[in-house]
């Protein structure tokens, strides 16, 4: 039985329609933080998008995922190649779009392998599972597919391909492990009532891990000198056990988010005789492991 026209739309057409805008979005933010010439990034939040939607939604919704990145890495080509030619470039962005599908279907599948649920932070095995396949390990997919498509369209050089594979490679593991969990919350979650003390205590320590992060970067009469974000650890803590899985992901999505913006800045001692993108390598290593443990404890204590 064919479906009618409105719920083809409904059911098919819109959602994939959605999931590109949002790819393109939030493709587009990450790659502000790119090397040249802007695909690989140190974070790559549209990564942590296109999975969350593959295992919400099915693995039907794909196409989204190939058109979001052709015409976001359409886009980034032209901003950043004097001659740009969209025939020349039009196979090497199919080519990198479905390393993108690949990693978010390859992921999801693991995913629903070998877990236990559909979320992937109620237990232990579950983020074990979402952190080492479907993040670290599907997102090598994307980084393969994409650096050789670069260096084979003569849009990269084979000598800074180690270095563009890595840095895409961790990009999409950290756009996974921050952002993935955060959809899936929001929409896997049902509905409950909030306790006013509650709220107010979650918005309170927000502010303060934000503010405290911050500080230890900029430091109260100049830029640090010294690695300090180990002592951002007790909030963390603290978020995790007073929240759980909310308190986890936020926490680490605050301080990830503060800390990259002013290593980019320059406020950072992981900045000292590195380029910029050495220490956001660097920075962005060290949150994946502040990431890591955080989600485990959070499913362990839930």
């Amino acid at each position: 039985m064919t479906l009618k026209i409105p719920t083809l739309l409904q059911r098919y057409i819109y959602p994939v329609l959605a999931l590109a805008l949002a790819y393109f979005l939030a493709g587009s933010l990450g790659t502000t933080l790119a090397l040249p010439p802007g695909f690989g990034t140190p974070v790559f939040p549209a990564s942590g998008i296109a999975l969350a939607a593959v295992m919400w939604k099915g693995y039907r919704i794909w196409p989204g995922l190939l058109l979001g990145s052709l015409c976001m890495n359409t886009w980034v080509s032209f901003a950043n190649t004097p001659e740009f030619s969209f025939a020349n470039f039009l196979p090497i962005g199919i080519s990198i779009g479905l390393g993108a599908s690949g990693e978010a279907l390859f992921g999801a599948y693991c995913f629903h392998q070998f877990s236990t649920s559909d979320n992937p932070l109620d237990r232990v095995r579950n983020v074990l599972v979402f952190l080492i396949i479907s993040g670290l390990l599907s997102s090598a997919i994307s980084a393969s597919v994409g650096s050789l498509s670069l260096c084979l369209g003569s849009l990269a050089d084979w000598d800074n391909f180690f270095g563009l594979w890595l840095t895409w490679w961790l990009g999409d593991a950290m756009g996974i492990w921050l952002f993935a969990p955060l959809v899936l919350m929001f929409v896997q979650s049902s509905s409950y009532s909030v306790k006013p003390a509650t709220l107010v205590e979650g918005i309170f320590l927000a502010g303060i891990i934000y503010f405290f992060t911050r500080m230890i970067f900029e430091g109260p009469l100049g830029p640090n000198t010294y690695p300090l974000l180990f002592m951002a650890y007790p909030l963390l803590i603290w978020a995790v056990f007073r929240f759980e899985q909310f308190g986890a992901v936020f926490s680490v999505l605050i301080i990830s988010g503060v800390a990259t913006l002013e290593t980019v800045q320059g406020n950072n001692p992981f900045t000292q005789n590195l380029a910029t993108n050495e220490s956001l390598l660097i920075l962005q290593t060290l949150m994946g492991v502040v990431s890591f443990t955080s989600l485990v404890l959070a499913s362990s204590l839930s």
